[in-house]
């Protein structure tokens, strides 16, 4: 199951490929086994006109983190992947990292 946004969740045992833009890890991509992954990027104007304006990263003290522009983030369920990778993206911290170790997260 894949949102609007391309985070997505596979359910059950059985092992899905998931190819990233991206390499992870040096990696064309990962396999998920009942969990779900997100990715959320730093501002641009490549992004599409329903996710602008989404969540207002411009404002003062929400500045992506120097020399991170996106964030991939694979945890128990998609509402944890989301907002653990929005959290990620703007604080490299360590409650950030507590909290993405407590809820069993990975950040990729």
């Amino acid at each position: 199951m894949s949102t609007p946004g391309g985070d997505l969740r596979v359910f059950g045992p059985q092992q899905f490929p998931i190819l990233c833009r991206r390499a992870v890890d040096d990696r064309p991509g990962l396999e998920l086994q009942d969990a779900a992954a997100a990715v959320s990027r730093s501002p641009g104007l490549e992004a599409p006109a329903e996710h602008r304006s989404y969540y207002d990263r411009s404002a003062p003290g929400r500045r992506p983190v120097d020399g991170v522009d996106a964030v991939a983030v694979v945890t128990p369920g998609p509402a944890l992947a989301g907002g653990l990778a929005k959290w990620l993206l703007f604080d490299q911290g360590t409650a950030v990292r507590k909290a993405l170790e407590s809820l069993g997260g990975r950040l990729l």
